[in-house]
């Protein structure tokens, strides 16, 4: 399921832990602290309003940019001696 439709059914505890399985994908009792960190933080500080990140994520999902990566040209000057 998506993260913006899991924020509009109120299932926030997902959302937040699905960033530490970013972070720290190698596992171990950092990444089981962290989690065990969030799913506190989205069970007791839910946002009262979750239309913003639902217009960020979905934002973000549909700017593909990708393909354009091509054209980003960044002219580099290198001074030695």
């Amino acid at each position: 399921m998506h993260s913006a439709d899991m924020v509009r059914k109120g299932k926030w505890s997902p959302v937040y832990t699905s960033m530490i399985d970013d972070l720290y994908p190698e596992g171990g009792i950092k990444k089981r602290f962290f989690k065990l960190m969030m799913w506190i933080m989205a069970t007791f500080s839910k946002p009262k309003d979750s239309s913003d990140y639902v217009i960020t994520v979905e934002t973000v999902d549909k700017h593909n940019f990708k393909d354009l990566l091509k054209e980003i040209n960044v002219p580099t000057l290198v001074i030695g001696s």
